[in-house]
């Protein structure tokens, strides 16, 4: 069952991060042709600034999930891996309880940033000048508050594989990060 969730969430995982990778690739873009603008018409696009702003955490929350399940989040891992090349069960217990304060900690995320998103729906909250360029901020608090239960299931299902190694139901490799 834990690998069958496993995968499932592998593939969201790898679908956010495309989908932040892509959003990447738009900002590029919208930055160049605001260059663009700037220098052959001697204005700037309205907006992409706003954009840009607003988009750096949507990019963000949408890469996290991923860059933990594939093990590349920035960690200062030399003791934990002493710890596992010398006693791979109590590493593994380490580790586990590690990912369940991670998902205790995106869980805050999600719970304070929910209220927030729905106050920015409710109220009409938003970026930019009226009458010239707005951008609705709920979107941002929207994605960040999944994406932050996303990476919390991540880190459960990763908790989970680590104590499947400690109870040696599992063989080490697949318990990764």
């Amino acid at each position: 069952m834990l690998d069958l969730v496993a995968s499932k969430l592998r593939l969201l995982t790898m679908a956010l991060n495309a989908l932040g990778t892509l959003l990447i690739l738009v900002l590029m873009a919208m930055i160049n042709v605001d260059v663009l603008s700037m220098n052959t018409l001697g204005a700037p696009i309205t907006g992409v600034k706003e954009s840009i702003a607003l988009s750096i955490a949507v990019i963000v929350f949408l890469q996290m999930p991923e860059t933990l399940r594939a093990g590349r989040h920035i960690a200062s891992d030399m003791w934990i891996t002493r710890l596992n090349d010398r006693h791979p069960r109590v590493g593994a217990a380490v580790q586990a309880t590690f990912h369940v304060l991670g998902a205790a900690m995106l869980l805050l995320i999600a719970r304070f940033g929910w209220p927030m998103m729905v106050e920015a729906y409710s109220n009409g909250y938003y970026v930019g000048t009226i009458g010239v360029f707005t951008l609705p901020t709920w979107p941002t608090f929207a994605v960040v508050v999944f994406c932050s239960g996303v990476m919390a299931l991540q880190y459960l299902v990763m908790a989970l594989q680590h104590a499947r190694h400690v109870f040696g139901a599992a063989d080490r490799n697949s318990a990764k990060g």
